[in-house]
């Protein structure tokens, strides 16, 4: 008991599986298309590409049409009846998915690449202005400048060094003046 093999059966498998489907049999003549979801001129490509003999899954790049094709070739029933089921897909078409792939993580690395160069940069500017206004500052007093305090409110290690910066000010400021009494 069997059913009948035709492009409509083929048409259906391709629906499901995505995949190009072509039924061919192999005889003392060669091989023959029996239903496939190809045109005529692909079905001639891709039967002049078989194997001579396929009596395992095989797997094979052919060219069909000038396109090439990563197939896989599934003897159906019984080693006599020399029919199979040959499922195909354009490498281009296989490759495509992994295209879109590439250029998103292409795009992804670039994006964090930027994302990163941004962040370090105002990293490097969260440190680099308080301390060129501490530098400053020091500056001031070095050159006998005591009038002007460090305006920096920060809770961590800039902050403590502004705080230490004024108070040290402030007590050479008291010095200077006591010295200039005496």
């Amino acid at each position: 008991m069997g059913f009948a093999v035709d492009d409509t059966v083929a048409s259906d498998l391709r629906q499901l599986t995505g995949l190009q489907v072509t039924f061919a049999s192999n005889d003392e003549h060669g091989w023959r298309v029996l239903a496939s979801t190809l045109d005529a001129g692909q079905q001639a490509s891709l039967v002049s590409h078989m194997p001579a003999r396929t009596d395992a899954l095989t797997r094979l790049v052919m060219s069909v049409a000038g396109a090439d094709h990563q197939a896989m070739v599934i003897p159906l029933g019984a080693q006599e009846s020399r029919i199979a089921a040959i499922l195909h897909r354009s490498l281009a078409d296989a490759f495509a998915a992994f295209e879109r792939l590439r250029y998103t993580l292409i795009v992804l690395a670039i994006l964090s690449l930027v994302l990163s160069i941004a962040g370090s940069v105002a990293v490097a500017r969260n440190i680099t202005r308080p301390l060129e206004t501490l530098a400053s500052a020091a500056s001031r007093i070095d050159l006998g400048d005591y009038s002007a305090p460090v305006h920096l409110q920060r809770a961590d290690e800039i902050g403590v060094l502004a705080s230490s910066l004024n108070h040290m000010r402030g007590g050479i400021a008291d010095r200077e003046k006591r010295i200039l009494k005496l």
